[in-house]
C-alpha cells in the first residue's frame, strides 16, 4: 500500500510461500524504506507487515499480531525501487513499482498486489506481475 487515501496507512506485506519457516531476524529493507526485523519467524503461508505509522495502522486495522514494526521513511507515491537484504547484505528481493501501473493504487485506496506469489522475482518490476487489490484500504496480513 504505497499511496493510501489517508496519511500514515502505508504498509508492505511479506508472505512465506515456501514449505519451511523463515527466520527474518536481521533481514532489512534497505532501499525505498528502512526497516530491520528483530527476532521474527514466518511460517509457511503466513504474512507479516511493516507499517509507516503504528498508531494510525492500529486505529484503522486493529491489533494485528503480524505487524513486525514501523519503518523509517515512506513509500514514494511516484514509484521507486524496493530492496530486501539478508543479514550479510545479500539481496533477497529487489524490484521497482510504478504509480502509473494502475490508477486505483495511486491514491484511490487500493493496494498493489502480486498476481502470482510464485512468479520469478525478476518479473516483479513489470506491471504484468501486479494487480490492484479488491478492497479499499487493502487487507493487510491476508494477502492484500
Amino acid at each position: 500500500m504505497y499511496h493510501p487515501q489517508q496519511a500514515g496507512l502505508e504498509f508492505v506485506e511479506l508472505t512465506n510461500i515456501g514449505p519451511e519457516t523463515i527466520d527474518l531476524n536481521m533481514v532489512s529493507f534497505t532501499n525505498g524504506i528502512e526497516f530491520t526485523f528483530g527476532p521474527y519467524k514466518l511460517g509457511p503461508g503466513q504474512y507479516v507487515v511493516v507499517v509507516e505509522d503504528m498508531e494510525a495502522f492500529g486505529a484503522k486495522y486493529g491489533q494485528l499480531g503480524q505487524v513486525a514494526g514501523q519503518y523509517k521513511g515512506n513509500l514514494s507515491n511516484a514509484g521507486e525501487q524496493i530492496r530486501l537484504q539478508d543479514p550479510t547484505g545479500k539481496v533477497i528481493l529487489e524490484f521497482t513499482y510504478d504509480d502509473g501501473w494502475y490508477k486505483s493504487t495511486d491514491g484511490a485506496g487500493y493496494s498493489l498486489v502480486v498476481r502470482d506469489l510464485g512468479c520469478e522475482s525478476d518479473l516483479l518490476s513489470q506491471r504484468s506481475a501486479w494487480m490492484p487489490g479488491t478492497r479499499i484500504g487493502g487487507s493487510p496480513c491476508k494477502g492484500e
